[in-house]
């Protein structure tokens, strides 16, 4: 007897009549003529759908099937499922909990399931959770642009045959799965991250399916196949390499590392915590400690499956019992969008913005204030105002909402980016149009080598080397420091646009006769093959950002010492970045241009966050008196290990932290932030007052050293506890002198001291647990570096004007 499908969708309102038409495809009748027999027996079928998909009339054009029955998703019961063989959820948002164990136990029973599609972010983890153990894997983050898919060979069922122009077809809208224990990996993206994953008859789609009308054969080719492929019962299939593919010595390697970075968070979280007993994460901690343990026998018995499984099982068993974390004196802060700024529509509804910023623990708001050239507030120096704001002024609106709250706000401005594409309709304007800055002087425009100002990024910049232009900026930002009382200025786009091969810019007329002047050379004759010359072009055009850094650095704080300047950068190589964006941070924090240096180290996984973005970053900053605060990506990533990454920057050398964005904030992802404990020491910014926060942050990790300090380690030796004690009171009290009554000389001796403690305490305590002690160290070289940016400041003459606020 074939399937039944039982298909659950979009909108009811779409749904009867789209349906009532049959749907025919001669591509499939051509490919699949054994397929179509099988089509005709399932008219008549039922289907359930979302009332709230706006996609529907996309989706029933994609499906194969006409003549089915139509039931709202909320009356998806066991009723329901009784008769139904095969379900198909097409883009798959949200679901209950109920309706989650109905489908388990359905599954179990012999039922087959077919999913696409992200969860919807604001799903609680437990449900996430339980999601990802019932479909195979859960949906990490979206692809970078469309993607082919590539079948994994062995399944037992001749995908190729099946779907027509597997190969070739380009799949938009696509997301990375990460498979769960005992799943299975279908197919592949080209990037090899996985696209398809499934459990005994469970398919998981890691693509919106059906919304793009230019794929939708490809994707009703997915959807038939996925009905009549065998039973897993039914077929012989070699076991999938998720199961028992063997683990390389690197991968245990790597998985024990990530295992025991965790372990050393949480740890750390409990540690740095008032909370010292927590039952519930001390027995995940346990657990996670003696499968770290048992991997490598595991792995040695050739129980591959077994070792992936308690790998994972540890993981989430130790997000999920994260302990409340206590804040440190840090900068908390979150940028704060111009799409979510123009949909607030008035103060008014800014204001319960901030108010739930507020309670999420933010202290320091980035207000997107110039976007594409379009300033949020009525400007004599811009051209144009931002079109979609009106009747109200959101920099004078938000300003005092911070002040309100205790909340610094900062002007968050796109420097040498004055157009955006993507933005063009929204304000009414074609997709070709240059932005109001480059309307009015087109003769500012950053080219590339045929003349042209379109960029891959589709948007348009200004040429850093024609002093018009940085005149221009410059009137800008004084403008907005002078007549509005913002604390810091936020420099974004502050580099060439982004090459791709084929795509140099910086042709424009007046760097080309710069560069001439110096070298003799036209820079439109040169290549990468010119070594020495195009690197000469390449340190040329980086120096045009770094001239400009300096400049509006010098100006602004003439204008207000107190400014707080901060910078968002990439963290990418120095070599690729210098190449690729002219983008050279390591002068400006080496300088002192800024204040706050904020790298877009926005990764969904902690792992890679951690060591391919975040601590090559941070190892760029050496000794400079610069904060370092990663940028933290609130969308795609669980809210339990956004938590986990955030305990992470607290466990680096760093000043806070910034998240990103506003308009990815969820309720859930606002109520894991609320699971932090901020008092009034939290509540000091380093910035603002760097030696109260480096006194509290000092009093804070003393506590952590208690029970050590108190001769309780058999692996601590006495002689080493009153060596440490007393370096740590001395330290103590001139931290505490230096609070009370700065001096450059209380300065220079509680670094030095810091920088001290730092060297005994690896040498002293490399018996103990790696993590911890890195932390340590870690937590003291934060303190230095505060007081490095104090000492900085007051050289310059204004950490006495900080300090006042």
């Amino acid at each position: 007897m074939r399937p039944q499908l039982l298909l659950l969708a979009g909108w009811l309102g779409c749904a009867l009549p789209l349906l009532a038409q049959p749907t025919s495809d001669p591509l499939i009748e051509q490919r699949q003529p054994s397929l179509r027999p099988s089509l005709n027996q399932q008219r008549g079928l039922t289907v359930v759908i979302r009332s709230d998909t706006a996609d529907w009339e996309q989706i029933s054009k994609a499906l194969p099937l006409s003549g089915v029955q139509v039931f709202p998703l909320t009356q998806l019961d066991h009723h329901l499922l009784e008769s139904a063989r095969t379900v198909f959820l097409p883009n798959l948002e949200q679901i209950s909990e109920t309706q989650v164990q109905l489908l388990e136990r359905w599954v179990s029973r012999g039922g087959r399931l077919i999913v696409a599609g992200a969860i919807a972010p604001n799903t609680s983890f437990s449900l996430k959770n339980r999601l990802r153990n019932l479909l195979g894997g859960a949906w990490t983050g979206s692809l970078a642009q469309d993607s082919k898919l590539f079948v994994r060979s062995g399944e037992g069922y001749n995908w190729s045959e099946a779907v027509p122009h597997l190969s070739q077809t380009l799949v938009a809208h696509g997301g990375k799965l990460q498979p769960s224990g005992g799943s299975r990996i279908v197919a592949f993206w080209a990037d090899n991250h996985p696209a398809i994953v499934a459990r005994s008859n469970v398919y998981y789609l890691g693509w919106q399916w059906g919304t793009n009308p230019a794929q939708q054969a490809f994707d009703r080719s997915w959807l038939l196949a996925l009905i009549h492929a065998p039973d897993r019962t039914e077929v012989a299939v070699p076991s999938s390499p998720l199961d028992h593919r063997p683990l390389s010595p690197v991968e245990v390697v790597a998985m024990r590392q990530e295992l025991q970075d965790l372990i050393g968070r949480v740890e750390s979280a409990i540690l740095a915590g008032s909370d010292r007993i927590n039952t519930n994460a001390e027995l995940a901690l346990n657990q996670a400690r003696q499968v770290w343990r048992n991997l490598p026998q595991m792995v040695s018995a050739g129980q591959y499956r077994e070792a992936r499984l308690a790998w994972e099982q540890a993981r989430y068993s130790l997000w999920q019992n994260y302990p409340v974390v206590s804040a440190k004196s840090e900068v908390r802060a979150i940028w704060l969008d111009r799409g979510t700024i123009v949909a607030a529509g008035s103060e008014a509804g800014l204001a319960k913005i901030f108010d739930r910023l507020a309670k999420a623990g933010v202290n320091t708001v980035f207000l997107e204030t110039i976007n594409a050239g379009y300033p949020i507030y009525p400007s004599r120096v811009a051209p144009q105002p931002n079109p979609l704001i009106r009747g109200w002024n959101p920099l004078a609106s938000a300003i005092r909402l911070a002040r309100q709250r205790n909340m610094e706000l900062h002007a968050w401005v796109w420097v040498f980016s004055a157009g955006n594409q993507r933005h063009n309709p929204i304000v009414g304007k074609p997709e070709s149009y240059v932005g109001p800055v480059l309307e009015r002087y087109p003769q500012w425009a950053n080219l590339n080598r045929s003349g042209t100002v379109y960029t891959p990024e589709g948007k348009m910049f200004l040429d850093p080397a024609n002093r018009e232009v940085r005149d221009y900026l410059i009137r800008l930002y004084r403008e907005i420091v002078t007549n509005y009382d913002v604390d810091g200025l936020h420099i974004d786009y502050i580099r060439y646009p982004r090459q791709e091969a084929n795509y140099d810019f910086g042709f424009s007329l007046p760097a080309r006769s710069k560069f001439m002047e110096l070298t003799g050379v036209d820079p439109l004759t040169l290549t990468p093959n010119h070594r020495s010359l195009w690197w000469l072009w390449v340190e040329f055009r980086t120096r045009q950002v770094n001239e400009f850094v300096a400049r509006l650095s010098g100006e602004m704080r003439r204008l207000k010492p107190r400014l707080i300047i901060s910078a968002a950068v990439f963290p990418w190589h120095p070599n690729e970045r210098l190449h690729r964006l002219q983008q050279n941070w390591e002068t400006w924090v080496a300088r002192g241009d800024v204040d706050l240096l904020i790298p877009m180290t926005y990764v969904p996984d902690t792992a890679i966050f951690l060591r391919q973005r975040v601590l090559p970053a941070l190892q760029a900053m050496g000794r400079s008196p610069v904060l370092f605060l990663p940028g933290v990506f609130v969308r795609d990533v669980e809210e339990l290990e956004l938590l986990d990454q955030l305990q992470a920057v607290r466990d680096l050398p760093a000043g806070g932290f910034a998240l990103f964005a506003t308009e990815h904030l969820r309720p859930s992802t606002e109520t894991a932030l609320q699971r932090v404990r901020i008092d009034e020491n939290a509540r000091i910014l380093p910035f603002r007052q760097p030696f109260a926060a480096a006194k509290v942050r000092f009093d804070s990790l003393q506590q952590e050293w208690q029970s050590l300090l108190q001769g309780e380690s058999p692996l601590v030796r006495r002689e080493v506890v009153i060596s440490w004690q007393r370096q740590a009171n001395e330290l103590s009290q001139t931290l505490e002198i230096l609070a009370q009554k700065p001096s450059r000389k209380q300065l220079q001796s509680a670094i030095r001291q810091l920088d001290s403690l730092s060297e005994d305490l690896r040498r002293w305590l490399r018996l103990l647990d790696g993590y911890r002690v890195n932390t340590w160290v870690n937590r003291l070289q934060a303190i230095a570096t505060i007081l490095r940016f104090a000492e900085f400041r007051l050289g310059s003459g204004t950490l006495k004007i900080i300090s006042e606020r």
